[in-house]
């Protein structure tokens, strides 16, 4: 029988079972919420010609801000979201519906409107992407707003360069605590499909403090196996960091130039193990430096005396140190991030400090002889540090 929700693709002569939607535009959906990181709402509106390309080549998103913002602006995306745009475009196209949204069908074989339920065709993707069964043997349904916090949990704890600001102006949140809260330990242990929702997948706090910690070590990793394969890590701590992992090569693995992912050495594995899970390493909110407090033997009172942050607190609220138990970011400027012995600062970061040098020498061109010395300070201290 003729299926009651179906669009018969041109180039292959079949109709497509009733399930169009769930197969053919949910899974581009899908790949459109989470890597962009738009609200249901938001998807829904996405007009026909939203994709956008700048004089780089770089693609954007033109999309409603459903909230905060209530306008349409763009927004960065990756190619994958460029391809789901122009596969939904496609099968759009076989209704030749007049409708300028993207999400709106007109089904030849029906010939009426067929509307795009992403909630229900988020049910659908498990399936698809082989998501495993859940400790009780269900299987986890999605839902919208999940693919927004999928894609804020897998930048700031898969990307190469996480930055808590930029994360939150892409949420638009205008509150980095929000953004925080999509991030830290719920949103983490919803990186292995385990929701707090349900009972019998709870854990306890102590696991998922430990799932936390985990994903921190990972990164850790990351970083020191890039300094093994040549490449920079820059800071005083990163200099540090870096004469460590060259003596351990030269230890375990003279004359082999690191190249791939595994050494061929497993003694400089567990080297390097052994170093990360000495190292710790986070990154800033404003994104500009890796804070290593916890890193190496040294007494957490020698942490306590060398970070320029928790001087600065001293200085300007009289508040002690004796009783830190880690950074304190809302007392770390950027220069004194630059000259603590703590910072290290991935090639990534630099960028950020050529713009700020840029902007200090404007500034500077047009400064009062009071405020030049200060920016002139600003300045070398950038050229020497950063």
């Amino acid at each position: 029988p003729r299926p009651r929700s179906s669009i018969t693709l041109c180039w292959t002569s079949q109709p497509w079972p009733r399930n169009l939607n769930q197969t053919a535009s949910g899974k581009p959906g899908a790949v459109h919420a989470a890597f962009s990181a738009r609200r249901d709402d938001e998807i829904h509106r996405t007009t026909i010609n939203c994709i956008f390309r700048d004089e780089s080549g770089m693609p954007w998103l033109n999309c409603l801000i459903a909230k905060n913002v209530r306008a349409v602006q763009r927004i960065p995306i990756p190619e994958s979201v460029v391809k789901a745009v122009e596969i939904v475009q496609s099968i759009k196209s076989l209704g030749n519906r007049t409708s300028k949204r993207l999400y709106d069908f007109w089904c030849p074989v029906l010939r009426r409107n067929v509307s795009f339920g992403s909630r229900s065709r988020a049910r659908s993707v498990p399936d698809y992407f082989r998501v495993p069964p859940l400790e009780n043997g269900t299987t986890w349904k999605f839902s919208p707003h999940q693919f927004r916090k999928f894609f804020g949990v897998t930048y700031f704890w898969r990307y190469a360069f996480p930055n808590l600001t930029a994360l939150t102006y892409h949420y638009r949140h205008f509150n980095p605590e929000t953004t925080r809260g999509y991030i830290e330990m719920e949103a983490a242990e919803g990186l292995r499909m385990r929701d707090e929702k349900l009972a019998a997948a709870l854990k306890s706090r102590a696991e998922r403090k430990t799932d936390f910690e985990s994903s921190k070590s990972e990164f850790v990793l990351w970083v020191l196996t890039g300094i093994a394969k040549g490449e920079k890590l820059d800071g005083t701590l990163g200099k540090r960091i870096t004469a460590q992992v060259e003596a351990l090569k030269k230890q375990f693995l003279p004359g082999i130039q690191v190249t791939g992912g595994q050494t061929s050495s497993p003694s400089f594995d567990k080297a390097l193990s052994d170093l990360v899970a000495t190292t710790s390493l986070q990154v800033h909110p404003e994104g500009h430096s890796l804070c290593g407090w916890g890193t190496g033997p040294d007494d957490i009172s020698n942490h306590r005396c060398a970070a320029r942050c928790l001087e600065l607190r001293r200085q300007l609220t009289g508040q002690s140190s004796a009783d830190a138990t880690g950074p304190d970011f809302t007392h770390a400027e950027d220069t004194g991030c630059l000259v603590c012995p703590l910072r290290a600062a991935l090639p990534t970061m630099a960028p950020r400090w050529e713009k700020e040098a840029r902007d200090a020498e404007l500034a500077l061109s047009n400064s009062t002889s009071g405020q030049a010395s200060i920016i002139s300070e600003r300045i070398g201290l950038i050229r020497e540090y950063a």
